[in-house]
Order: structure tokens, then sequence, then C-alpha cells
């Protein structure tokens, strides 16, 4: 049984660590696209934007990346005001 758990919790956090590389990834793409096509860069972001109906070892990564995506200065009107409208607390 407790083998069983170990099992668990380290394949959670492999995945959680590969899930927060991909996610980051995205993220940074969107943050370069940003700049010379803000249309682009907000439909690559879209997928994450819905990170509440995902499982919390999916939305975590994403929530994360997202906010840190929120903090740049120099992000366009519609990317910022997806990610605000997302990351808003209901």
């Amino acid at each position: 049984m407790r083998i069983t758990r170990v099992v668990i919790k380290s394949s959670f956090w492999r995945n959680f660590k590969i899930a927060r590389e991909e996610y980051r990834f995205v993220c940074d793409e969107a943050k370069n696209l940003d700049e010379t096509m803000p249309m682009l860069a907000a439909q690559l972001i879209s997928p994450l934007l819905h990170w509440q109906r995902y499982a919390m070892n999916y939305s975590t990564p994403m929530r994360s990346e997202l906010e840190r995506l929120l903090e740049s200065q120099e992000l366009s009107h519609r990317l910022r005001s997806g990610l605000t409208r997302s990351l808003k607390p209901n």
C-alpha cells in the first residue's frame, strides 16, 4: 500500500513538472508573438484561459504561468483582457 502511494506521488510531481514546462513555453511564445501579432498570441493561450476546467495537477501550473504572463508590462490590450477575465476571482 505504501509503495503505491509513493508511486502515485512521484507520478503526480513528474507530470506536474512536465506540464509546468510546457505551459511556460506556451506563455513565453505568446509573449513574444504579442509584440507583432496580438490576435495570434491571444488565440495561442486561449486553451489555458479555461484552467478551471482541468484537474488540479494541470490547473495549478496553468494558473501560475498565466499569472506570470500577466505580470509583464508590455502586453497588448487583447491579451491582457483575456488574462484578467480568466484570473479574476469569482
